[in-house]
């Protein structure tokens, strides 16, 4: 199984589960750092718009609000 190439250096790793349950932030890895990483909604950003681009407070499971980012880019 594939790993999503930026897991190591994701902010949202290492910043935003800071102080959530360890079960919580196991679950977000497993499902989208090391399983179906393409979907994540910062992975879409960060490919179509680069690292800089993705806000801070994107979670992964936010594909509407990822969508919208790039639909403001290309505007």
């Amino acid at each position: 199984m594939r790993s999503c190439p930026y897991m190591e250096g994701c902010r949202f790793l290492s910043e935003m589960l800071d102080g959530l349950p360890e079960s919580f932030g196991n679950e977000l890895r497993g499902q989208y750092c090391e399983a179906a990483f393409d979907e994540c909604a910062r992975y879409i950003v960060l490919m179509e718009l680069g690292k800089e681009r993705v806000p801070q407070g994107l979670w992964p499971h936010q594909l509407n609000e990822a969508e919208e980012i790039l639909r403001k880019a290309r505007t």
